[in-house]
């Protein structure tokens, strides 16, 4: 029994010494164990962190590389960039600095421009105020020098005393003249009576053409400037007269006269003005013709186009151009053809206010720019002048457009003078008497007066 306790005692601490050997040679190779996997875990954590840091090395290299690659790409991009942009900024550059000077160099042309045109403006200008001004003196001295002389004239006169067989004999050649100039007067009285017969006979003819001027008669001065004398008007002006000139103003324009009978307008044209009677000829578009005093017309009858719109005739109105260059209607005209090398001569139908172009009807049919029959042809009288000359109608002599009105004595006169020109126009004729009848002036001319000089 012993023994078997003993055993199972022995048994027990074997056990138990086995149990505490294998638990302390479990714990030192569990710890062992541990240590081993420890160091095993570092090395490999170790060996990890060197192949991360070996791979992080070789990819940062190889990103730096590439991003060293990108660098030198972008800044050769950057490069190229800047080239570009440098010649294209210099292209503009270059394209604006011509524009800049295209620019300057046509607004230096139009100052130029501007300044010449400005320039002969007032040289034009300038030159009319001088040769006015030289006119008016011109005409100051002769006025002068004319009243000095009937001065010497009128004291001369009154220091010869006439006689008595001087005064017997022109006392019987007064009779004489009284004798014949009623004899005359009684022939002209007679011949006046019977033309006045035919002008009334003639005035009944609507269709008649017949036309007449004014007489005014151009007479050389003292002073070589020439002055115009009406015997009818017994009137004398320093300038050419422009009589009728409203009338005259609106030869060339359409024109609509109302029949009452016929409740119908009919439509025309202005062709013509008549200054002995008063009337302007219409030619109507059916191809009828009248002369008619528009004057006379029923009020609101008759209407004009002045190349804008209608309008009644007690309503027109003509400009100052208009009636100035109506100076020049109805004149004979010539004009030089450098394609014949021949004067083309005509006469001045009427003036377009309008355009500022005169109608001529040349006297050759084929004269007319377009061949047209009759050779009507428009012109610019008032700015091509140096092509054209007028045609006095007394002395039949040719000159300029400007010396037609002031006078060929006058030194290089112009249209622009003509137009610019505002007076004086009409001279006082003298006021002295000389032997109560007429004779001859210091100018060497004749004139008439009551109770003047002559």
């Amino acid at each position: 029994m012993r023994v078997r306790v003993a055993e199972q005692r022995r048994v027990r601490c074997a056990v138990m010494v086995q149990r505490s050997y294998r638990a302390r040679l479990n714990r030192c190779r569990l710890v062992e164990i541990t240590h081993v996997n420890s160091l095993r875990r570092r090395q490999c954590h170790d060996a990890a962190s060197k192949l991360q840091r070996l791979y992080r090395s070789r990819a940062a290299r190889a990103q730096t590389a590439v991003l060293r690659r990108a660098m030198e790409e972008h800044k050769a991009w950057k490069r190229h960039q800047v080239r570009v942009a440098v010649r294209l900024q210099s292209n503009w550059r270059r394209h604006a600095a011509r524009r800049t000077i295209d620019a300057a160099r046509v607004a230096h042309a139009e100052r130029v421009a501007k300044r010449h045109a400005g320039a002969t403006a007032v040289q034009r200008v300038g030159r009319g105020w001088l040769g006015r001004k030289k006119a008016l003196v011109r005409r100051m001295q002769w006025m002068a020098q004319t009243a000095a002389a009937k001065r010497l004239q009128r004291w001369w006169r009154r220091c010869l005393a006439p006689r008595a067989n001087t005064v017997a004999y022109q006392s019987l050649v007064a009779q004489i003249k009284l004798q014949l100039l009623g004899e005359a007067a009684d022939a002209e009285a007679k011949t006046q009576a019977m033309l006045q017969k035919d002008r009334r006979k003639h005035d009944m003819d609507s269709a008649s053409e017949a036309d007449s001027e004014d007489d005014w008669y151009a007479y050389p001065g003292t002073n070589g400037q020439p002055w115009w004398f009406s015997p009818s008007r017994d009137q004398r002006q320093i300038v050419r007269p422009n009589c009728y000139a409203i009338a005259k103003s609106m030869v060339g324009l359409g024109v609509r006269v109302y029949w009452p009978f016929e409740a119908t307008w009919f439509q025309g044209r202005i062709v013509k003005y008549c200054t002995s009677k008063r009337k302007h000829k219409i030619e109507y578009l059916d191809g009828d013709k009248e002369w008619s005093v528009l004057d006379d017309v029923e009020v609101g009858h008759l209407q004009l186009f002045n190349h804008e719109c209608w309008l009644m005739y007690e309503n027109y109105v003509a400009s100052e151009r208009a009636t100035k260059a109506a100076l020049y209607v109805n004149v004979r005209l010539q004009r030089y053809d450098v394609a014949t090398f021949a004067w083309k001569t005509g006469k001045i139908r009427w003036f377009d206010d309008t355009s500022g172009l005169f109608c001529v009807a040349y006297d050759d049919a084929s004269s007319g720019v377009d061949g047209s029959v009759g050779g009507d042809e428009m012109v610019d009288l008032l700015g091509c002048e140096d092509e054209f000359q007028l045609q006095d109608r007394r002395s039949f002599e040719w000159m300029g457009p400007g010396a037609y009105f002031f006078g060929p004595a006058y030194a290089a006169t112009r249209v622009q003078d003509y137009m610019d020109y505002t007076g004086p126009y009409e001279e006082p004729m003298p006021n002295d008497v000389v032997d109560g009848g007429g004779g001859y002036g210091d100018d060497g001319n004749m004139w008439n007066n009551e109770g003047g000089e002559a």
